[in-house]
Order: C-alpha cells, then sequence, then structure tokens
C-alpha cells in the first residue's frame, strides 16, 4: 500500500489506467475478458510470464482496495470485517459440506430453492440464507426471488476437485482454528512445539499437484549434467515426473512416508520408472545412503523440498535440514557436488512495496500455518539464520521469485 494518502480522483484515475492497459492485452492476445457470469473464465487470463499485464493487474487490485478503504473509512471497516468476513467463510462451508454447487445446473439454469433443499438435503430457510450470504461475493446468483443459478466462482466450486479440496480444507479445518488464535497464543507462549496450534486446540489432535512450472523452469537443471534429485517430502512426486519429462538427464527419488503408495502408481501410470523412483522415508530420520549404481552414473546430487519447511517450527526444520546436510555431506566425500534447493515463501519485509493484494495473501497464509501446525512462512532473514543455525556451510546463493501466477 502506498505510503501517502490518495486522493479518490487520483486512485479512480489509476484504476482507469490500468483496466485499460488488461483491456488492451486481452483484445490483442484474443484472450476472454473477465466475467462473473458462467461463461467468463475461471481465472484471470494472464499467464505468469506476462509480467507487463501482471503489474497492471496487481497495480488494478492494490488501487481498488485503496479506493474502497477509503470510502468506506475506519470505522466500518473494522465493523465489516468482524461482521461480513467470517460469515461469508462460514456460509461457503456449509456450501461445501451440502455439496450445494454440485447440486446447481451445470448449464446456467436457475433451480428453484425449494428443489435445491430437497436435493441436498437443507431446509429451505436456512439453505436461502447461506446461498445468500455467498452471493454477496458473486458465489451463486438470485436471477428470480427463490431461484438460484450459477456465476463463474460457483460453477468453479462444482467442477474442480482441486478447489473443493482447498475450499473444504480451508473452511472446515483453517477456519475453525483461526477462531481460537488468541487462546493458542495465551496457553502456548513462545512453544515451537506442532502440537501447540490453534488446529490442534480445535480438533484435538494439503500436497496438492499442479504448480510445477516455477521449479521446473527457473533453475539449470540442464547444466547439472547427469545427476539426482532427491525430492523430499515429495508426495506423489508431481514435481520430480515433470522434472523428468523436461530433463532426460536427471534422476529423481520421491521421498515420502511409506504408506504413500499411491507415488508408484502414479509413477509408472507415466512411464517414468526407469527415471523415477519412490523411496518410503520418514524426513525426520537420517537420509538413507543413495544407491551405488545412481552415484557412479552422476556428478551431482540435489535435494529439493518443496512447501516442506513451512509446515514446520524453526525447532523441527532444523532436525530436517540436519539430516539432509549429513546426507549433502556424504556426497561431497565422495567427489559429487551437492545443493539444496528450497521451493517455498520468501515473505516480504515490512514496507517492502510488493502489490497489497499479494502480500494480504502471504501474511493470510503465515497466520494459517500459525494457526493449524504452529509453523510459519519466513522472510529472506529468518531462511538466513535458519540455515546457519543449522551449519554454516549453506550459504543462499539465489532466491528466484515465481511470476504471478506460478509456483
Amino acid at each position: 500500500m502506498a505510503s501517502k494518502n490518495p486522493r479518490l480522483s487520483e486512485l479512480a484515475a489509476q484504476i482507469a489506467e490500468q483496466a485499460v492497459i488488461l483491456e488492451k492485452f486481452l483484445d490483442d492476445n484474443n484472450l476472454p475478458q473477465p466475467s462473473f457470469g458462467v461463461q467468463g473464465p475461471a481465472a484471470f487470463p494472464v499467464g505468469a510470464d506476462q509480467k507487463a499485464a501482471n503489474d497492471a493487474r496487481f497495480s488494478l487490485i492494490g488501487a481498488t482496495k485503496d479506493l474502497r478503504g477509503l470510502v468506506v473509512g475506519p470505522a466500518d471497516t473494522l465493523k465489516w470485517l468482524v461482521l461480513c468476513d467470517h460469515n461469508v467463510t462460514a456460509a461457503l462451508q456449509a456450501v461445501y459440506h451440502f455439496k450445494i454447487a454440485q447440486s446447481v445446473p451445470l448449464d446456467g439454469s436457475p433451480i428453484s430453492i425449494a428443489d435445491l433443499s430437497r436435493a441436498v438435503s437443507l431446509d429451505e430457510l436456512n439453505l436461502a440464507r447461506v446461498v445468500r450470504m455467498v452471493m454477496s461475493e458473486r458465489i451463486f446468483v438470485e436471477p428470480r426471488q427463490g431461484y438460484v443459478a450459477h456465476m463463474a466462482a460457483s460453477l468453479l466450486l462444482a467442477q474442480d476437485r482441486g478447489m473443493q479440496a482447498i475450499v473444504g480444507h480451508m473452511c472446515s479445518e483453517s477456519f475453525p482454528s483461526a477462531a481460537r488464535m488468541g487462546e493458542c497464543l495465551e496457553t502456548y507462549r513462545g512453544s515451537e512445539e506442532p502440537q501447540h496450534s490453534a488446529f490442534m486446540m480445535c480438533m484435538g489432535s494439503w500436497a496438492a499437484g499442479g504448480g510445477e512450472e516455477h521449479i521446473v523452469s527457473g533453475n539449470e537443471w540442464k547444466d547439472l549434467g547427469q545427476a539426482v534429485v532427491v525430492d523430499v517430502g515429495g508426495s506423489l512426486g508431481h514435481v520430480s515426473l515433470a522434472l523428468a519429462s523436461a530433463y532426460p538427464n536427471l534422476r529423481c527419488i520421491v521421498q515420502d512416508l511409506p504408506f504413500n503408495t499411491a507415488a508408484n502408481d502414479l509413477i509408472a501410470s507415466q512411464n517414468k520408472s526407469r527415471q523415477v523412483t519412490f523411496q518410503p522415508h520418514d524426513f525426520f530420520n537420517p537420509q538413507p545412503v543413495l544407491p551405488a549404481e545412481t552415484m557412479t552414473s552422476v556428478s551431482t546430487a540435489v535435494y529439493l523440498m518443496r512447501y516442506i519447511l513451512h509446515d514446520w517450527s524453526d525447532t523441527y526444520a532444523r532436525k530436517i535440514l540436519a539430516h539432509v546436510r549429513d546426507a549433502m555431506a556424504s556426497a561431497t566425500r565422495d567427489r559429487k557436488n551437492a545443493y539444496l534447493v528450497i521451493a517455498d515463501a520468501v515473505l516480504p519485509p515490512p514496507l517492502s512495496g510488493i502489490p497489497a493484494a499479494q502480500e494480504r495473501t502471504l501474511r493470510a497464509f503465515n497466520v494459517s500455518m500459525f494457526a493449524q501446525l504452529n509453523a510459519c512462512k519466513r522472510d529472506t532473514s529468518a531462511w538466513g539464520a535458519l540455515f546457519r543455525s543449522v551449519d554454516g556451510r549453506f550459504v543462499i546463493e539465489s532466491i528466484r521469485p515465481p511470476s504471478p501466477g506460478s509456483s
């Protein structure tokens, strides 16, 4: 957010200017214009590599947020935040739980609240209460009184299993945890234990595929020569499979807990069993010795951790990294190059000047990680301190942020 207090007319002019840039970009590239309707694109149709268009987009988002904040004013900002935001999430939780989006016609035609009530086994009064709450965010629409139809966002929720998983997790697990943030801070002052989180207080006790573009394109994998990549906590192996498809010089070992047998199935289905293998491993235990037949054929060992360390406080992150350090030291004793690649969020410092919408998302994830796992996102300074606390030989050679939209 800008440090000065802009006038309403200045913000309005900035909004108009950036909107023209975006509209022209979409028209020039034969891309669809954004729309709330069911024919609208599921995501804003600007590729992650389109820097100028993405800059205009985030500038527009920031300016509209600033303009709204000034017009709403401090008093109503606070009142609306505590009144509206969590109630939208609560209503969305019900939409997810009762599979309401999946029960509305996918062709955009309306369904009566009475018929929808029978389809989802929820009484009409509460069904109407729920869907009209999320309609305030343009999720569903009431084309005429007593009827519900899809908008682009609700249609996405109805059809996209990945989005269903995200909404379900955030509404059913993260959302209840967040409500106990203050109690958790009071009870477990300064603790870094994962069980001392608001999520654990609430519950009593997201490995997703996709988004590998930055991993694949953001590093000089081809320049490594023959190399082995150890995908620590690699889940089903999506990242390793993407790397193997792009770089025939890489052999990948996907490490995850022994019960993750689905990884073998996915690797086999992609016909990559010769290049990608699954290795049962708990990263809190010492790293296995790399197979001799692998080490004789490669010159470099790369340990890759994608979205692993943000799940753990420094206490536990140090344990994970210490085992990787020992494995890297073993590789160097065998006269191999050894590298550690971390794919994770890097929080901006305060007053960094990044677009407000991006900073808000990062800050929200940081609070969410604390609430659920007593873990954290880290800024550059915190990452450096973490590495140094494990071994002074760890040096951050570079930080390569992805383009907006990739991960």
